[in-house]
């Protein structure tokens, strides 16, 4: 179980002098984990994914993520959720709850979206520059009320490098990794059924809003580029993928998705603007990449370590767009980059691509071109 250590300034300093990251963003990751402890405790039934779930489930997570997804039940009502949810304010740090009204239990829409607040031992500034000794912080909680899309499930401990733990480990069940790749590669897809690059709302003055969510879509890819790795079998990705996307156009009718095949194509057609650097043949494309710049400088405050660029989130959207081909064509099988093969093997010839060749042959000693190369010969370019 996690030790309330693990929220001590003293433990914060420690893993701020290991990373050199923001303590508050630290703690939030760690109360993150400690919500979903919290919510196993409480009996609930759940299967955790989203990007916090990677802090689990890879040998060596490489980003912070600060909030908490969740499947529960499809027939779940509001009352037993929120029975669970109010077990762990009543037993744990956490000081408060309260639900998102606006987006929550909506006609057509299975999802539901709290939040937990609890009291920080990392001081921060209000808007009048007043130093806030413990302030008031708030971990998000999304639901989805469904059946079980993923092929594989497993449990794994509530344990990382993050946490101080005592006793026996709580365990959680999650996809596995070729599930959550699946599931992982639909949300890259801008213009369907992934992140979009704005998200419209409401602000608490009753004022309609329109919230920039460029960041949020590197996130993805990047997430993807990491999972990519370790995908060991390729029908479980494809059937998780083909299940997650076919849920979430269900979910989005007001995007009028028509097939899984659309998904697939947006990822690579969004990916190949990244691919084009500079090089972009449009007005319009000039400024989809102007917000994958805008969203790359902001995602590097969440890498644990490595400095983040424009050359990794290419090989990222590159290895998006090769796994977007592979459920497209329904290819048997995968390569992986291998830098002792010579560039010339798998520079690009198309007339129509062949400026790839110029764009990605020094990223990352080719491998972003070679990914490219091989997505092409998928869709039979």
């Amino acid at each position: 179980m996690i030790d309330l250590k693990s929220f001590s300034p003293e433990w914060l300093a420690e893993k701020r002098k290991k990373y050199n990251r923001d303590p508050g963003l630290m703690e939030n990751m760690i109360y993150a984990l400690y919500l979903l402890e919290q919510l196993k405790l409480s009996g609930l039934d759940f299967i955790f994914k989203g990007g916090t779930s990677l802090v689990l489930m890879l040998n060596e997570p490489q980003r912070f993520s600060v909030d908490i997804d969740i499947i529960v039940r499809h027939d779940m009502i509001k009352e037993e959720l929120e029975f669970h949810l109010e077990k762990i304010v009543g037993a744990s740090n956490f000081t408060g709850m309260r639900i998102d009204e606006r987006r929550s239990y909506k006609q057509g829409i299975p999802k539901a979206h709290y939040a937990f607040s609890f009291q920080s031992n990392v001081p921060a500034k209000t808007q009048k520059g007043e130093v806030l000794a413990q302030p008031q912080k708030e971990i998000l909680l999304d639901v989805l009320f469904a059946e079980n899309h993923y092929p594989v499930i497993v449990e794994r401990p509530v344990q990382t490098e993050w946490l101080v733990v005592y006793g026996d480990n709580v365990m959680v069940k999650t996809p596995d990794i070729c599930s959550i790749a699946g599931d992982k590669l639909t949300a890259f897809a801008p213009n369907t059924t992934g992140v979009p690059f704005h998200r419209e709302g409401i602000n608490n003055k009753g004022e309609a809003i329109k919230s920039e969510m460029f960041m949020e879509i590197i996130k993805q890819a990047f997430d993807v580029g990491c999972l990519f790795d370790l995908i060991a079998i390729l029908e479980t990705f494809k059937k998780s993928y083909r299940a997650t996307a076919e849920g979430e156009i269900k979910y989005r009718p007001e995007r009028g998705i028509k097939s899984v095949d659309d998904v697939l194509n947006d990822t690579i057609q969004t990916a190949l603007i990244v691919a084009r650097n500079t090089a972009q043949v449009s007005a319009e494309d000039r400024v989809v990449y102007g917000y994958f710049t805008k969203g790359i400088q902001q995602f590097g405050h969440y890498v644990y370590t490595a400095n983040f660029r424009i050359e990794q989130a290419q090989v990222a959207i590159a290895k998006a767009a090769y796994l977007a081909s592979i459920v497209l064509t329904d290819a048997a099988d995968f390569e992986k980059f291998d830098d002792k093969k010579p560039i010339a093997e798998y520079m690009i010839v198309h007339p129509d691509y062949n400026f790839l060749n110029k764009q990605l042959k020094f990223v990352a000693k080719g491998e972003a071109l070679f990914y490219w190369n091989r997505t092409l010969a998928l869709i039979g370019v």
